[in-house]
C-alpha cells in the first residue's frame, strides 16, 4: 500500500495517482496552487471553477472513471454549511460512484462506503445492503486506553420505515 498526499480530497484505488491527475485535466482546470502543489489538505475547491469547453465524465465503473466522476463532482457540487449537509451531499456524490453488485459481469462491487470527519472524529458508513449512514463517534476515552482492534456489530440489512 502506498499513502500519497492528496490535498484533491478523492480517494482512489487506482494504482497511478499521478496518471489519473494527468487525466483529470481533460475535465477539470485545477488552480495554479494545486499544480505547483501547494493546496493544503481538506482544501474545499482545487480547480479554477471554469468547466466550460471540458469533457463530462463516462459513467464508466473502472476506478479511474469513478476517481474522475467523484473529483469532478466534488468541485461543483454546493459549499456545505455544516456536517450533515456535507454527509447528505457527499453521500449523493458517492451514488454516482458506487459500483452495484453484478456478479456475472466482474466480482467487485461497493461493499460499503465511507467519510469521515477529522473535525469532529466522526466516521460514517453505510455497508451495502443497508441503505442508511451509520456514524462511529471516537471519543477520548478510545484514544486514550484503547490498545486493541475493537471490533463492533455491522447491520448489513434492509432498513425500511412503513408509513401507514
Amino acid at each position: 500500500m502506498r499513502i500519497i498526499e492528496n490535498p484533491l480530497g478523492v480517494l482512489t484505488n487506482a494504482y497511478n495517482f499521478e496518471r489519473q491527475l494527468k487525466q483529470l485535466d481533460q475535465y477539470m482546470t485545477f488552480t495554479d496552487d494545486f499544480v505547483e502543489r501547494k493546496v493544503p489538505l481538506n482544501t474545499a475547491r482545487v480547480t479554477t471553477g471554469n468547466f466550460s469547453g471540458k469533457k463530462v465524465p463516462s459513467g464508466s465503473y473502472t476506478p479511474g472513471s469513478r476517481f474522475i466522476r467523484a473529483a469532478y463532482y466534488k468541485e461543483r457540487i454546493d459549499r456545505s454549511a455544516d456536517e450533515n449537509e456535507a454527509i447528505v451531499s457527499l453521500w449523493h456524490l458517492l451514488n454516482s460512484v458506487s459500483v452495484p453488485k453484478m456478479l456475472d459481469y466482474q466480482q467487485n462491487y461497493s461493499v460499503y462506503r465511507a467519510a469521515t470527519s477529522p473535525e469532529t472524529l466522526s466516521y460514517y458508513y453505510e455497508p451495502y445492503n443497508r441503505l442508511g449512514v451509520r456514524k462511529l463517534q471516537l471519543t477520548d476515552e478510545m484514544m486514550t486506553t484503547w490498545t486493541e482492534p475493537h471490533f463492533f456489530d455491522k447491520d448489513d440489512r434492509l432498513a425500511i420505515s412503513v408509513i401507514r
